[in-house]
């Protein structure tokens, strides 16, 4: 038997999905049927014939329709460039070179798993909350680290889920806290609709699992029987250990990454989620989903067919034919001159921070992705206003940070006062003045609250 946990967990109104029925009936066209059908443009009406990609080393990427160039790739070199409509699974090309990258770099543990190509991680994640909605008469609950991206809570808040925050430490998200939440939910008579993660590089705290932190709560999904959705845009964004060590070959490149969930998954019940976003360009739009086979082919295949038919052609025309050019030689050499990049941006940051943050400020250096949490322990009980306070003056002073409870899935409560900065675009210069500024904001608030102190403690006391 295949599988597939995720499957049984489907929403009612998903399990019994019909899907395109005219998708149904363009999948068995043969090349003898005559198509009168679906709702086809002849391809002779389309404005564009081909397009040429420059890339950032120099070369180009040709792509072309072949049902109106004709020719071969032999021929001319250019790879095939599908712009009519096709099947919601997405171009089968780039299909089979998304299953070969996935099974050389996260190898999962079972056989039944399979891919599709998506419009990315935000709308991949969207059909995740739709499709994995509890049935009626049971809350719809999220666990989730205790900050998360802020779009998944956008996300979650008009379909009506709730979304519980547990701990953190420097190694992500804790077991134990997990497994007090779990017990509690069912101590309540209900149970969580998936566990959220965002296994490396986490946004807005920079955490990464470690391995043994990732097997410790793969554990406990699996004794709770709990869905896992890995959304994981900041794995190929992996840096070295020590901020100092910023040369290409001290990156991880593609082969040094650490594994996935989606690796130590035995019984099919992650949904593994990658974008292009980080690493290619956002403009694309583009990303994949892993799954078990049955629900990537079933439930997901036909929402995605009735919502947005199919992802970009374009984008995964020019996706595919990339990942061709490169191949894993290419693959590795691209990521770690990215590696290095970000790797070099941490470093400012950091540094910056020592300079301008000892005593104000505290952080962990994040193990990957783009971001630092500073969190202002002088802010600590004192409520939103006066983090308000701090985010005013740097918006006066034209510096752009966003604060902790942007990401905190329980405003009701008080959150850690803290801030997140990225490091990815921003240059060297503006990256230390920007945390100047921070801290002067912070030592200023600092102060004042000190005078304030100092002032209700001389007010005499009348009898």
């Amino acid at each position: 038997m295949p599988l597939d946990q995720v499957s049984k967990r489907l929403a009612p109104q998903f399990q019994h999905v019909e899907g395109s029925l005219i998708k149904k009936i363009a999948a068995r066209a043969t090349s003898r049927s005559i198509s009168l059908a679906g709702g086809l443009p002849h391809e002779s009406t389309f404005v564009f014939r081909g397009v040429t990609w420059e890339m950032d080393d120099g070369s180009t990427l040709t792509l072309k329709n072949r049902a109106l160039t004709g020719g071969t790739e032999a021929e001319d070199g250019a790879a095939e460039l599908p712009l009519n409509y096709m099947q919601g699974s997405g171009m089968p090309e780039l299909c089979g070179e998304l299953r070969a990258h996935m099974q050389r770099y996260h190898t999962p543990a079972y056989d039944d798993w399979a891919v599709i190509p998506t419009t990315g991680s935000t709308d991949a994640l969207t059909k995740c909350f739709q499709l994995l909605m509890p049935p009626p008469g049971k809350k719809p609950i999220i666990l989730s680290e205790s900050l998360v991206w802020a779009a998944a809570l956008a996300i979650a808040a008009p379909l009506g889920y709730e979304v519980r925050g547990l701990e953190l430490d420097s190694d992500g998200m804790l077991p134990s806290a997990l497994d007090v939440a779990c017990r509690q939910l069912a101590s309540e008579g209900e149970r969580a609709a998936f566990l959220y993660l965002t296994p490396h590089g986490q946004n807005p705290t920079g955490t990464s699992l470690s391995p043994q932190r990732k097997r410790d709560l793969y554990a406990l999904a699996q004794e709770h029987d709990l869905i896992i959705v890995e959304d994981d845009p900041y794995r190929l964004l992996f840096l070295p250990a020590d901020p100092e060590e910023t040369g290409e070959a001290a990156m991880p490149g593609v082969m040094g990454l650490p594994k996935s969930l989606l690796s130590v998954d035995t019984d099919g019940r992650v949904i593994h989620l990658e974008s292009l976003s980080k690493w290619v360009c956002p403009g694309l739009r583009l990303g994949w989903l892993t799954a078990p086979k049955a629900f990537v082919e079933g439930a997901y295949r036909k929402w995605n067919e009735l919502t947005i038919q199919f992802p970009c052609t374009v984008s995964q025309s020019v996706f595919c034919a990339m990942l061709r050019a490169w191949g894993q030689e290419g693959l590795d050499r691209h990521l770690r001159r990215l590696q290095v990049h970000y790797a070099k941006q941490r470093r400012v940051m950091h540094l910056a921070a020592r300079r301008h943050l000892q005593g104000l400020a505290i952080w962990d250096l994040p193990k990957a992705g783009m971001f630092i949490l500073f969190k202002v322990p002088a802010l600590k009980g004192k409520g939103k206003a006066e983090t308000d306070s701090v985010l005013e003056e740097l918006l006066a002073e034209d510096v752009l940070m966003v604060p902790g409870y942007a990401f905190d899935p329980s405003p009701e409560k008080a959150a850690e006062p803290a801030f997140r900065a990225t490091y990815a675009t921003a240059s060297p210069e503006k990256i230390e003045e920007g945390i100047a500024r921070f801290g002067k904001a912070v030592a200023r608030l600092t102060e004042g609250m000190k005078e304030e102190r100092a002032e209700e403690k001389t007010v005499p006391v009348m009898d």
